[in-house]
């Protein structure tokens, strides 16, 4: 009897492996899809190896502090709103104050309307740092619907929901697009992804709730692969030494 029970072990055992095998290929085909899409929106001469890459960026230590308090903000939004502004600024520093400042050069080249340069900045942003840095995709999908450019920007903010499930402007963008589109299963379908308003004072709203520990749980499944990912690059014994509190820059589609 306890020779059967050990091959039943074994057998859920083998059967649970799989079935996270089966997770994590699933969700590096929706990465990989999400770059194929941007790949066919870009011209031969502009890729390169960066921009296409489909793989995550190897985990830094600062990198997984910026997880971690992207997770915290995250989980924040149940009680509060200022966690939003938060978010936002931390999505635009991802890649360091240099980056974010090229970044809200071309923000400021879209509010003047000079939508040549703003593109042009936005997609060497992206060639530089590649699609996992989803802020400068999310704002290209923003300057292409200004533009009236819809199936363009609606692409742009599938590959942001890609990396971001929980990228609350891209979800925000994505239903004005489709109602553009007037793509009435597109905009329910996203719309109902969206993050629900804050309950009023002294009540609770379970939408709210729901929403924050779904994504929750996505973000800390993400980083948790990470992790998973850096041990098989240098080993069972890597580490990765804490740098301590992120600063937020002030501010930030939005």
């Amino acid at each position: 009897a306890k020779e059967c029970n050990d091959d039943n072990n074994n057998n859920n055992n083998n059967s649970n492996n799989n079935n996270n095998s089966d997770n994590n290929n699933e969700e590096n085909s929706d990465v990989e899809d999400a770059r194929k899409r941007f790949e066919s929106m870009i011209q031969p001469e502009e890729r390169t190896a960066s921009s296409l890459d489909s793989g995550r960026p190897i985990l830094t230590s600062i990198r997984r502090e910026r997880c971690k308090a992207e997770i915290h903000l995250l989980d924040d939004l149940s009680v509060c709103d200022e966690a939003v502004a938060q978010l936002w600024t931390l999505w635009y520093g991802e890649r360091g104050p240099q980056a974010s400042l090229s970044l809200r050069e071309g923000d400021e080249w879209m509010d003047e309307g000079d939508y040549g340069k703003a593109e042009q900045r936005f997609k060497e942003l992206i060639r530089s740092h590649g699609i996992h840095w989803a802020e400068p995709v999310n704002r290209l999908a923003t300057l292409y619907f200004l533009q009236g450019r819809m199936e363009e920007s609606k692409q742009l903010c599938e590959v942001v929901l890609q990396v971001k499930p929980w990228h609350f402007g891209a979800l925000n963008g994505i239903v004005m697009v489709c109602g553009h589109l007037q793509d009435v299963e597109g905009a329910r379908k996203w719309a109902a992804q969206r993050l629900p308003a804050l309950a009023p004072q002294g009540t609770t709203s379970s939408r709210r709730d729901e929403w924050v520990e779904r994504v929750v749980s996505i973000a800390e499944k993400s980083l948790k692969e990470d992790e998973k990912k850096l041990k098989s690059v240098f080993g069972p014994k890597a580490e990765i030494q804490s740098v301590g509190r992120v600063e937020l820059e002030d501010d930030a589609w939005q």
